[in-house]
């Protein structure tokens, strides 16, 4: 297992107009050894166009024929990622260039430590140049695309968990095989908030006609359990 690179978990649909800054800001970070996995969950837009239009080699991309959703896409990557240590981060969020490193830093402080995550900030997709703006209020609330954690032993995510619940669940499922979840107290990522996210929409917002079926379809079950 390599104990030096760190493997970054980016399972995409139809991301074309947002994968790229994603992707920037994982090439861009201030620990180079990385290996950026990228899989494409059956998209249906210019989504493998614009990943191919990056040249480094950092990045592995894996272009599904078929939509299987997001816990199948993330339980793939798991499994073919041979590092000590991964992060996730989603197709449409951001993260700050110090992220990765200062995660390491954190993790090796801590060899006890099987997972850690970065404070979170929500911003709109008009406001990308003033993100790294610290902001007035800090989120301490966890999310799945801000953490770093131990590969080894790491829990799959089950297939048949409900729009924008599998993550609370992986989440919660590693903290009782693993223990404590180190919060850093800076914010390290960003996320995106835009009316095709998942779990965007609640009670009380008019979802665009066909976001339902859309998001249903993304995160549907799979009836394939070998992945």
């Amino acid at each position: 297992m390599d104990h030096d690179t760190v493997s970054v978990v980016m399972p995409t649909y139809n991301r074309a107009h947002l994968i790229g800054s994603a992707i920037n800001s994982i090439l861009e970070q201030t620990h180079k050894n990385l290996i950026l996995y990228i899989y494409d969950d059956g998209s249906d837009d210019d989504t493998e166009g614009v990943v191919r239009s990056f040249t480094d080699d950092r990045i592995v991309y894996i272009k599904s024929l078929d939509n299987k959703g997001v816990s199948y896409a993330r339980n793939y990557l798991m499994d073919i990622i041979n590092t000590e240590l991964a992060i996730f981060h989603d197709s449409d969020d951001l993260s700050n260039v110090h992220r990765i490193a200062h995660q390491i830093e954190v993790m090796k402080s801590r060899p006890d430590l099987h997972m850690c995550a970065s404070r979170r900030k929500w911003f709109a997709k008009e406001s990308d140049v003033d993100i790294y703006e610290e902001p007035k209020v800090i989120q301490e609330k966890m999310v799945i695309g801000s953490m770093m954690f131990r590969t080894e032993g790491a829990c799959r995510f089950e297939l048949n968990r409900s729009i924008g619940g599998e993550d609370v669940w992986w989440r919660r499922n590693m903290q009782k095989k693993f223990g404590e979840c180190m919060i850093i107290k800076k914010v390290m990522y960003y996320m995106r908030e835009h009316p095709d996210r998942i779990g965007y929409w609640r009670k009380g917002r008019n979802a665009p006609r066909g976001w339902a079926r859309r998001m249903k379809s993304y995160a549907r079950n799979s009836i394939d359990t070998n992945v």
